[in-house]
């Protein structure tokens, strides 16, 4: 008869448990990609005014080859030295961090093709503030007054933030020109 209740208080257990680990799952899969495009716009940043020279970040399928090359969907990425100013991975060029791909059940869209910082620390060639939409299958669903999507957004000035709350990406949103689509779309 203990047993039984004590197989039955670990069902109940199990059954609350579960959702809410797949939730924080899920959670800390967006806060960790968001956190690691922080990481490395912040880097291209610093990296430009600590070595005087154009520093630069893109979107990459193949950021982890001998030559990455930018491509036009942000799944993974490289950040490299641009010494030319040309917006392109050279060979000649080191590169000071990459990151494989982000995990399938992110969707990832952006604005921007190439982030790059003159030796000031300011961004260059910037027609909008680039930014980075992160949502999963969950879509724009509101959970205890946060949102579920995170946007990394690059202000004119060029620092890096992520918006996550309803009040911060609805500011986002109505900056005109709209720097990017917001929402997410669940599927």
């Amino acid at each position: 008869m203990e047993l039984m209740i004590v197989l039955a208080v670990v069902g109940i257990a199990l059954a609350v448990a579960i959702p809410s680990f797949a939730t924080m799952r899920r959670n800390a899969r967006m806060t960790g990609a968001a956190n690691d495009l922080i990481a490395a716009i912040n880097l291209a940043r610093s990296e430009a005014i600590k070595r005087q020279v154009p520093v630069a970040m893109c979107g990459s399928a193949n950021p982890r080859d001998a030559d990455p090359t930018c491509s036009d969907t942000l799944t993974g990425w490289v950040v490299w030295e641009d010494t030319n100013n040309d917006r392109l991975v050279g060979a000649d060029e080191p590169v000071l961090s990459s990151h494989d791909a982000l995990d399938a059940t992110l969707t990832v869209s952006d604005n921007f093709a190439v982030i790059s910082y003159a030796a000031t620390g300011f961004p260059q060639n910037l027609a909008v503030p680039p930014a980075i939409l992160l949502c999963d299958d969950r879509g724009d669903l509101a959970a205890d007054g946060r949102l579920y999507r995170r946007i990394v957004s690059v202000s004119r000035t060029g620092r890096p933030a992520i918006l996550k709350t309803g009040p911060e990406v609805t500011a986002f949103a109505e900056q005109e020109p709209p720097p990017l689509e917001s929402n997410c779309n669940a599927g």
